[in-house]
């Protein structure tokens, strides 16, 4: 099994009022521009600014916990041999539910170490958590709807982060008010039967087959964001944050300008470390360029260990970009352990997905680029990946 202390990731930019806006691309978008979707500028509500103290410290991203240490027991997706269970990584021949430790630290999010990424940053905090290390397989996503179809929907008020915070979870705002994890009217949104995934999940380009076929050990693509969050519940996990997903990208304090990036300025970035859509998508894309028809996604971990983070987490950048538990809004400064606030008249583009996809374009690939999206969007180029307890 490979194992390789890589990269994390942050984002870094916005202001001391700082709002967490992002340009976005919409669900029929086929191809992005150079200048698409970075963070942008600070708009709506205030917030206390001030300066984090490292609460870890000083130990952060050094001290090197053992970063690839296994993860808790077979979780519920990975419980039997199958394809898209144990046919991941370069050789098709790890483990797919990998979840490697992620230390915690502080750092700037949505950084990455370019001009583009002005200050000042939101400096965040996180405490350490599990990451997987791979996108979520076809096969791993197969199991879920086989459990949603037998009657399973997630418990009101789960998928939080519940070991902090005694169980409460992300703080959320105001002092006092934690992440509420999964509400339960949304559970009436999930499709209930094979024929209904089968629909859902049929965008252009779809990973998802009625029955098990060649794309297993594909990223599921086409799950809106209330189907991305359900199943990291099923799965012992949740979304992570924006925070969380930033901090693994660019390596924490590393303020890597790409996952990949050692030493964390190198601005390197080719078909070598990630599937992307290069300057001229798709007759410049690393998968299936210019012929139509195929799918443009590759086995997850395909370009690991060489395009891998920090900690040793594949495709971070690449592939598809993946949805997040928070909404699009205003992050605490410094934000603790927390979930950006909607602000006032959000658009509806109010929920996040992080990470370039095969269609983008090389500065898509920066540790701090995000994107908008509406949470019942589906398209080709979203996936997801889940975190977990430490």
């Amino acid at each position: 099994m490979r194992r390789s202390a890589r990269q994390a990731a942050s984002w870094g930019a916005c202001a001391t009022a700082v709002t967490v806006l992002v340009a976005f691309a919409a669900c029929s978008r086929r191809e992005d521009t150079a200048n698409e979707a970075r963070v942008v500028g600070a708009d709506d509500a205030a917030v206390d600014g001030g300066s984090a103290d490292d609460v870890f410290g000083g130990a952060l991203d050094g001290g090197r916990v053992d970063a690839m240490k296994a993860g808790p027991a077979p979780l519920p997706g990975c419980a039997l041999s199958a394809p898209g269970i144990d046919t991941c990584g370069p050789d098709a021949g790890e483990r797919c539910c990998e979840s490697p430790l992620i230390p915690g630290g502080t750092f700037n999010i949505l950084e990455d170490g370019t001009p583009a990424s002005p200050p000042p940053f939101v400096r965040g905090t996180i405490s350490p958590f599990r990451l997987d290390r791979f996108e979520v397989s076809t096969g791993r996503f197969r199991r879920f709807v086989g459990a949603v179809e037998s009657g399973w929907t997630p418990p009101a008020g789960s998928g939080k982060h519940t070991y902090l915070n005694s169980g409460k979870g992300l703080t959320l705002g105001p002092v006092g008010v934690f992440e509420p994890g999964w509400v339960g009217e949304w559970s009436a949104l999930l499709p209930k039967d094979s024929a209904a995934w089968t629909e859902a999940l049929s965008c252009p380009f779809t990973t998802w087959t009625a029955a098990p076929g060649d794309y297993e050990s594909r990223p599921i693509n086409c799950t809106n964001w209330f189907e991305a969050y359900a199943f990291c519940i099923w799965d012992g996990g949740f979304l992570p944050t924006i925070s969380e997903r930033s901090f693994a990208v660019a390596g924490g304090g590393e303020q890597r300008v790409y996952p990949w990036s050692t030493p964390s300025d190198a601005g390197t970035v080719d078909c070598s470390y990630a599937n992307f859509g290069g300057a001229d998508f798709p007759k410049s894309a690393c998968v299936g360029a210019g012929q139509l028809g195929v799918r443009h996604t590759a086995s997850v971990g395909s370009r690991s260990p060489k395009g891998d983070g920090k900690w040793g987490h594949a495709d971070l950048a690449g592939n598809v970009t993946e949805w997040l538990l928070d909404r699009r809004g205003v992050l605490a400064n410094p934000c603790v352990d927390c979930l950006s606030v909607l602000g006032s008249n959000p658009p509806p583009e109010t929920h996040l997905s992080y990470g370039g996809d095969y269609s983008n374009n090389n500065a898509s690939q920066l540790a701090s680029f995000v994107r908008a999206q509406r949470p019942e969007s589906r398209a080709a180029w979203i996936g997801l990946r889940c975190g977990r307890a430490p």
